[in-house]
């Protein structure tokens, strides 16, 4: 525990839980009205606090006797000196401020811009100076739905800022409702902002800063009126963005007229802030106080936050209100002092004191927290842990009942749980179906047994009714060992026989295959029999952006002839005849090795990577051949770069190649599809079989300007429903046997309508020599 921590708790543990602890009530002078956040400070310490919503506080008090000082913007400052503590709570009244209206001189500038570029100024200066600051910081987060309140959780923590290696900090206390099954690692301070700062991170935007060092250029700012508080004026200042594009805040600051440093902050988004579906609609609010505790530096006092959120994935079906509110009090800084060298140790920012923690020694102390209002109370006396989360924002409306149908199959299917009942955990059985040309109607299982220490195995069985014989059985076993420090080395081999397709498709499985082919479509796929052995070899970093896999087959391949053209519709020879595979042994050996982030399937998640892939036929091989094969992908922002979903321009790029004589089964191969539905790296205009060669050439572009086009023709309704334009192009080239589909040049370009019901895409594409194609898929999510 650092030192901040060791004083906190020794003092705390030190002293009885009633002792040395002022609490009171800050009230308006005039009406009695409750004060809440006003700032209680201890004169010439970094010692304070805040009030509630009732005007509450509590404020620990290092020694007696000691002078208080009670603040809140509008009001005149209270000293109020304690020699003791009062035997009763205090109710400390402060005086409203004189308002005066702002003397309006026409010139070609507002005052509040002569004021801003002062507070841009000494903050500069200020901010130069410090080099680093420790704080202890308190947190309490309390989430409610329509109904009230459903969750709280509050921690306690020791903050360290270094201007060199940035923020860490440690959790020393936690504590929460029943319900609240969460990670110890709840952080009190970098779950808050600081409005002072250049830039500012919300929700996944980043905000130019009310005083970032070019924010005169970003924001209107207008005086509009000055307060006279215990002989100090205090401007107030209206704040707007002037780019209706750029994330930015609007709302009203105040700024101390002798000092020019920010004293309050009311925030929130400007209209610029698009949050993706299923959020419908999204409202928050940021306030802060800011004081220099009589020192050079203008440090945040607190940090409170109310968020909602409403939900909808469609008319028929809405998930209940979500309401999030944040109160954050900083206190006992220390600015410039050596910060601990062990909480630097590692990259985590936020960590976990387990001792402290498990005790639960500090937020059991009075004067820890901000008071808890009536209701947060109440929540924690009777909230328990019967209370779901899920069941508490449980969608609503005349489709809820199928929601929960679907959610109750998917508990049902889960393996191994309590609910399933029949399967131990580390047993999975899962069928295998599908429908093709050569297999007509298979069926078959897959067991897998997970055993201890990264040790698995694997068994598959299924019988196709189109094929006879020994053909007609697919069979498969395989074991798998991977081991190291985050399963950075496997192991794997297999044994089987069976069906397989000729190529490797990158959107059509045999699922997808099958379905397309009883509706009346050809089968997407030729197939082959394989049967033999493999054995393969993979190691990772421990980020898994660096890998290689090494893989030895020995197989022996036969043909397979069409034994069925069924159809829903009864279709009749609809499908084609397999390309013919002489039986043949096949020997290899391959080695693939990827740099950044694995690519996900469908383009969803899509992440930079380069992967190769060398193959090469090994003697008592029938084939003589090396198989090249090279694809990366790439993405880059280029507008709207502040925000969550940035525009992005993501390419792919497939090179392939061979040397010696390519078996059909090895083609290289560009897709359209069997279907109307594309992912990213798929020509959108062309259907049907793949072009094959054994070589080709593809590029794939895709330029997502998200909601950008509908801002600039003022149709914000599209913008705010998470609909986005793209446009998009393919090219490809193959260099293909005799006998075989490919393409000389083949070139498109498209549009599409992204973010339909929140993940769909809808796309125009138009092949440069023939016609218009329309495709639909899923939004890409980067």
């Amino acid at each position: 525990m650092c030192r901040i921590g060791v004083f906190l708790v020794a003092w705390l543990l030190a002293v009885p839980a009633s002792a040395q602890i002022l609490r009171g009530r800050v009230v308006d002078a005039v009406t009695g009205e409750a004060l809440s956040t006003a700032t209680i400070q201890v004169e010439g310490t970094y010692r304070g606090t805040i009030a509630n919503a009732e005007g509450r506080f509590e404020l620990l008090m290092d020694a007696l006797p000691a002078v208080v000082i009670v603040r809140h913007i509008g009001y005149s400052m209270q000293r109020v000196e304690y020699q003791q503590l009062p035997e009763s709570e205090p109710i400390i009244k402060l005086e409203p401020a004189l308002i005066t209206l702002q003397e309006l001189v026409v010139t070609d500038e507002d005052p509040a811009i002569r004021i801003m570029r002062e507070v841009i100024e000494r903050k500069k200066q200020w901010r130069n100076a410090m080099r680093s600051s420790e704080a202890v910081a308190y947190s309490r987060y309390t989430v409610s739905n329509d109904t009230g309140i459903v969750i709280i959780r509050e921690s306690v923590s020791e903050a360290y800022w270094d201007h060199e290696r940035g923020w860490r900090e440690v959790v020393i206390g936690s504590k929460q409702t029943e319900n609240a099954d969460m990670p110890l690692a709840v952080p009190a301070a970098t779950s808050t902002v600081n409005l002072l700062d250049n830039n500012v991170q919300v929700f996944g935007y980043e905000f130019i800063g009310v005083t970032h060092p070019d924010a005169l250029s970003h924001y209107h700012y207008r005086l509009v009126g000055t307060l006279l508080a215990d002989d100090t004026v205090i401007y107030k200042i209206a704040v707007l963005p002037r780019n209706r594009f750029i994330s930015a805040f609007k709302g009203t600051v105040f700024v101390h007229g002798d000092e020019y440093g920010l004293l309050e902050a009311e925030l929130e988004p400007s209209e610029t802030m698009y949050l993706p579906m299923p959020i419908r609609s999204f409202k928050t609010v940021f306030k802060q106080q800011f004081s220099t505790f009589g020192g050079p530096y203008w440090l945040p006092v607190d940090y409170r936050s109310e968020a909602t959120l409403d939900l909808r994935v469609s008319l028929l079906l809405k998930i209940p209100t979500i309401k999030v509110a944040q109160v954050s009090r900083f206190a006992d800084y220390v600015i410039n002092a050596d910060v601990p060298e062990d909480v630097y140790a590692d990259d985590n920012i936020v960590q976990v004191d387990t001792v402290a923690v498990e005790t639960d020694s500090i937020l059991a102390r009075d004067g820890v927290a901000v008071p808890l209002l009536p209701e947060e109370r109440l929540a924690y006396s009777q909230i328990d842990s019967t209370l779901d989360l899920v069941e508490a924002f449980e969608p609503r409306g005349p489709a809820s009942f199928l929601w929960r149908a679907m959610a109750d199959l998917g508990s049902s299917l889960v393996q191994g749980s309590d609910d399933a009942g029949f399967l131990p955990s580390w047993l999975t059985v899962s069928p295998r179906l599908w429908f093709n040309s050569v297999d007509a109607l298979y069926g078959g299982a897959n067991v897998r047994i997970d055993a201890t220490g990264g040790l698995d195995f694997q068994g598959r069985l299924g019988r196709s009714t189109g094929l006879r014989g020994d053909e007609a059985w697919h069979y498969k076993a395989l074991g798998r060992l991977e081991t190291g420090e985050n399963r950075v080395l496997g192991v794997d081999a297999s044994y089987g026989a069976g069906s397989k397709p000729r190529y490797n498709s990158k959107h059509m499985n045999r699922w997808r295959s099958s379905m397309a082919m009883l509706i009346g479509r050809g089968d997407y796929h030729d197939h082959y029999r394989s049967s033999g052995i493999s054995v393969g070899i993979d190691v990772s970093g421990h980020s898994g952006k660096v890998r290689a896999r090494s893989v030895f087959v020995a197989e022996h391949h036969s043909p397979l002839q069409r034994t069925t053209n069924y159809d829903f519709a009864g279709n009749k020879d609809v499908q084609r005849l397999n390309v013919p595979i002489g039986p043949a042994r096949h020997q290899a050996l391959s080695l693939i090795i990827g740099l950044g982030g694995k690519p996900l399937i469908g383009g969803v998640g899509a992440i930079s990577f380069l992967e190769v892939d060398v193959e090469h036929s090994l003697p008592g091989s029938d084939y003589e051949y090396t198989r090249f094969n090279l694809v990366a992908e790439w993405r880059q922002e280029t507008l709207l770069q502040r925000r969550l979903l940035p525009a992005m321009l993501h390419l792919r790029l497939e090179v392939a190649t061979s040397g010696g004589v390519l078996p059909l089964q090895r083609m290289h191969i560009v897709e359209g599809g069997g279907s109307r539905s594309r992912s990213f790296g798929l020509l959108h205009s062309h259907a049907g079989y793949p072009f094959e060669g054994d070589a080709v050439m593809a590029l794939f572009w895709d330029h997502n300007f998200r909601s950008l086009p509908f801002e600039l023709l003022s149709l914000r309704w599209f913008a705010r429903r998470g609909y986005g334009i793209a446009v998009f192009g393919g090219h490809a080239r193959t260099w293909t046997p005799q006998g075989l589909t490919g393409t000389d040049g083949y070139h498109e370009i498209g549009v599409g309508l992204t973010g339909i019901l929140g993940l769909f895409r809808l796309n125009l594409a138009k092949h440069l020599s023939g016609g218009l194609a329309v495709t639909y898929g899923f939004i890409q999510i980067y």
